[in-house]
């Protein structure tokens, strides 16, 4: 007799589509902090509504990944930016009613907050270019305005936001970026220097023959440990034949001070 009756509870559920609503409860991917910067670790933590629900994957949810992955839980912040984790998950969930205790597995999908990198040095690219996209325009007057107003925290590059240097980010800072997008003729001051700034570019690697660089890391690494300053990093696939000889469809981009430059080719970027 229970045996029927959980079936027929079990197929009620799945035609009505309201199967255990109860599972919203206590399954949150929290994150060791919010705002971190690149070559931080940032840790990740589930929180299963009870001991039978386990994880079963974790990923970034944004097209170019801004993390690597240390451990199961940890992952390293290689690039600026702006980005969230999914996970999914399965476990038991119960009800008791007045038919008695019921339970049935549930797979429950979430994702994190959003989670936002900004880069020690990238902060200092250009003044009023708050989102670090390498050009000051509308984006940057409104996201100013956005902060001003409580909508968003903060920015990728949070240094760039107050452009007249009074030591206040207010909607002030936003009408002068707007009205330096529009022409009119205003001063950014930031109050720090800026330098000219240019992207290289290297392949990851040449199939069948050689891999120069397995990861962001590493190609990060490749600049930095030359003394080179990177100030944003980028990652690009694209599809390719497979065939021996040509590049895996894999590239990096990073953003130096065109002082570096000379240096940067010699290590094979271009």
């Amino acid at each position: 007799m229970k045996k029927k009756l959980f079936l027929a509870i079990l197929i009620i559920t799945l035609l009505t589509g309201t199967s255990f609503a109860q599972i919203k409860d206590g399954k949150d991917l929290t994150v060791s902090s919010q705002n971190i910067e690149v070559g931080d670790i940032l840790t990740l933590r589930f929180s299963p509504l009870n001991s039978s629900f386990q994880l079963i994957s974790l990923s970034e949810n944004n097209d170019n990944p801004l993390f690597e992955k240390v451990s199961e839980t940890e992952f390293k912040a290689v690039a600026a930016g702006q980005t969230t984790f999914k996970y999914t998950s399965h476990g038991e969930i119960c009800e008791v009613d007045e038919n008695g205790r019921t339970c049935a597995w549930n797979y429950v999908s979430g994702a994190s907050p959003v989670i936002t990198v900004t880069d020690k040095i990238s902060t200092q690219a250009l003044c009023g270019d708050v989102n670090n996209s390498g050009k000051v325009d509308i984006v940057d007057a409104l996201m100013v305005a956005q902060y001003y107003v409580g909508i968003i925290q903060t920015f990728v590059a949070p240094r760039g936001a107050d452009v007249n240097n009074d030591s206040v980010i207010n909607i002030v800072d936003a009408l002068i970026i707007a009205q330096y997008y529009v022409g009119v003729k205003v001063t950014l001051n930031c109050g720090f220097q800026t330098e000219e700034t240019f992207f290289v570019i290297h392949i990851a690697g040449i199939q069948c023959e050689i891999i120069y660089f397995k990861t962001a890391l590493e190609a990060r690494e490749n600049l930095e440990n030359a003394g080179i300053k990177v100030l944003s990093m980028k990652t690009t696939s694209v599809p390719v034949l497979t065939v021996c000889g040509v590049p895996n469809g894999i590239f990096y981009s990073a953003e130096i001070y065109i002082k570096d430059l000379d240096a940067a080719i010699a290590l094979g970027w271009n």
